[in-house]
């Protein structure tokens, strides 16, 4: 299935959006954001805040794009969307710049959507980054095991030359 693609444009604390209407209600992983960050978003770290009437959640950006989390498509009310942009002050994130402006969208109820069954909460950051440090302490664990299992594997070879002056090749498994 093809997403849907919200486009955003961020200047300054300017946040404006192109006709965003008519999503329906449940919508799962399948709307997209792409913001179009002006010279001024240059951080280290930008967050789409996105908020309903019940929850608020933080996505970061990559290359200026997420997707909608669906926590806020499961009723009908508008959903809104500012920018932070944020840099690692010392061991802290400190928030540079902030949209003034939100965006607000609505969602159709009515849609008949087949197949969506209810999904995972979609990961804040700090869980993001723990699931690639964890898959990276997998990939570092499972390369120790194959060279501890190659280390066990070593033969010793030798040559010598005997008494007819010959030579002689042994193997001796370490």
């Amino acid at each position: 299935m093809e997403k849907t693609i919200l486009n955003f444009k961020a200047d300054g604390q300017k946040l404006t959006v192109d006709k965003a209407d008519g999503f329906a209600v449940n919508t799962v992983n399948y709307i997209e954001a792409h913001f179009e960050l002006g010279n001024n978003w240059d951080f280290e770290i930008v967050r789409a805040v996105w908020t309903n009437k019940v929850v608020t959640i933080a996505t970061q950006l990559v290359n200026g794009v997420c997707i909608v989390p669906w926590e806020l498509l499961t009723k009908k009310y508008p959903v809104r969307v500012n920018l932070v942009g944020s840099v690692f002050d010392g061991s802290t994130l400190a928030d540079r710049l902030t949209t003034e402006q939100i965006v607000a969208f609505t969602l159709n109820k009515d849609a008949l959507i087949s197949g969506n069954e209810e999904s995972e909460i979609t990961p804040t950051i700090f869980e993001q980054f723990v699931a690639e440090v964890k898959a990276d302490a997998d990939r570092a664990e499972a390369s120790a095991a194959r060279a501890e299992e190659a280390e066990s594997h070593i033969t010793r070879i030798s040559f010598h030359i005997d008494e007819n002056g010959c030579l002689i090749q042994e193997e001796e498994d370490v």
